[in-house]
């Protein structure tokens, strides 16, 4: 009957060290799973962080910039109307594109990009103060390409095409 009962004992007390063993287990199971979803929380608040922290400096990017929070036509001809003539240069032909680049991640809701080639007749001396004047403008934009053709009477024939941008942004 002893026996019987240090049997049972030594039974009981193996079956409860097999259970701790086991919720040892389980345990170090939990705490590795919570262990990684905090690592993982963690990263997640350095990469907020530092989101956080590229969004301010590209806020502040395009608040040094020069350019219109929205573009069209009429704003385009009103700037270069005010420089062809302080330059006294008579325009032949203007044609427009509304121009999303394609090499670029660019939301065209927040991004207007508007293309012009301008052809025109004037002197060389003119077409040179209208280069210093577009390059002195308040608003940036872009000098794509710029060409002239030597006529006659000192005469030149030019073109030149720009990119003129618009960047809408709630920004505070």
């Amino acid at each position: 009957m002893i026996l019987i009962i240090v049997a049972l004992i030594i039974i009981i007390i193996v079956t409860e060290l097999m259970l701790f063993k086991s919720n040892t287990n389980y345990i170090q199971e939990e705490y590795s799973i919570v262990r990684l979803k905090y690592e993982n929380i963690l990263e997640n608040l350095k990469l907020k962080n530092y989101y956080e922290r590229r969004e301010k400096e590209l806020i502040s990017d395009i608040k040094c910039l020069k350019v219109l929070s929205s573009i069209n036509q009429e704003d385009v001809i009103n700037i270069l109307n005010e420089h062809l003539s302080l330059c006294d240069i008579k325009v032949e032909n203007i044609n427009f594109n509304e121009v999303i680049d394609n090499n670029e991640e660019i939301n065209e809701e927040l991004v207007t990009i508007i293309n012009v080639k301008m052809e025109f007749k004037s002197t060389y001396n003119n077409f040179l103060l209208l280069l210093d004047s577009l390059q002195n403008n308040e608003i940036d934009f872009a000098i794509i390409s710029a060409s002239i053709f030597f006529s006659e009477n000192e005469v030149v024939d030019g073109i030149i095409e720009m990119n003129f941008y618009g960047i809408l942004m709630s920004i505070d």
